[in-house]
């Protein structure tokens, strides 16, 4: 339903940047890249602890995402920039904080256990770049780990066909976008897609932190004592079998 839904809204930009492109600027020009920026030292130094963290957990220290985390460590945010910059002609404006806290389901009485709608909340967080940045960060952070790996490549095609879907609909003279062109976006991004689930992944597997994000500073982020209380809290069994999973799906999918 996520997915379904994340097609339908990068659909909107490949529309409107084909049959209003002056409107499509304005819109794109008022957009900042907030969470992947030089200046900012806090996200620097919780993906370096984040993936920390990871390293400690991981069964497989051989594998090639352990060797691509091993080489941005201490300059992670540097690296990222590239990934999070736009290219055409794909790029869309994307959510840019798709994880579960961020997304609102609608329940029927006809079927309470499955969500029959969804809405995306806390927009704040926009940037112009690939769609594969939605669709691993939410992939990677917010769903069942087992099943994104035993339906990867089933989730995508259910994202692109909602895509080509609501695309042909807007905008029918659009240029194509092929399910080979979104699984080529993901793996040329899927190194932004791990660092940022990483340091989402938190928050999702532990009920245990003493803090929240608005208590994470510069000094405290440096502060062994602080580092190793949030370690307790985040080494969980849950956070050590997403990490693990999802450096199975990376490397058996071919994206790293």
């Amino acid at each position: 339903l996520v997915l379904r839904e994340l097609g339908k809204y990068h659909a909107i930009s490949l529309a409107l940047k084909h049959i209003a492109p002056a409107k499509f600027n304005q819109v794109k020009s008022e957009i900042r890249e907030v969470f992947v920026t030089e200046k900012n030292a806090i996200i620097n130094k919780s993906y370096d602890v984040c993936i920390d963290m990871a390293l400690k957990v991981t069964t497989d220290l051989n594998s090639k995402v352990v060797t691509m985390l091993k080489g941005i460590q201490g300059n992670s945010l540097e690296l990222m920039i590239p990934f999070a910059a736009p290219k055409e002609p794909l790029a869309v404006i994307c959510h840019g904080d798709l994880w579960s806290n961020n997304v609102l389901f609608r329940y029927s009485s006809d079927s309470p256990k499955a969500p029959s709608d969804v809405v995306f909340l806390d927009l704040q967080g926009c940037r112009y770049a690939s769609p594969a940045l939605d669709i691993m960060y939410f992939l990677f952070s917010s769903t069942r780990k087992d099943v994104t790996k035993q339906n990867f490549r089933h989730l995508v095609a259910t994202y692109h066909r909602s895509l080509v879907e609501h695309l042909q609909r807007l905008a029918p003279l659009a240029p194509t976008v092929t399910l080979d062109d979104i699984m080529a976006q993901i793996k040329q991004h899927a190194a932004f897609g791990i660092v940022m689930s990483l340091a989402v992944l938190p928050a999702v597997t532990s009920g245990t932190l003493s803090y929240t994000i608005d208590d994470v500073t510069e000094d405290r982020l440096h502060n062994e004592e602080f580092l190793a209380e949030a370690e307790k809290g985040i080494l969980t069994p849950e956070f050590k079998r997403r990490v693990n999973t999802m450096f199975e799906l990376v490397v058996s999918e071919g994206l790293i």
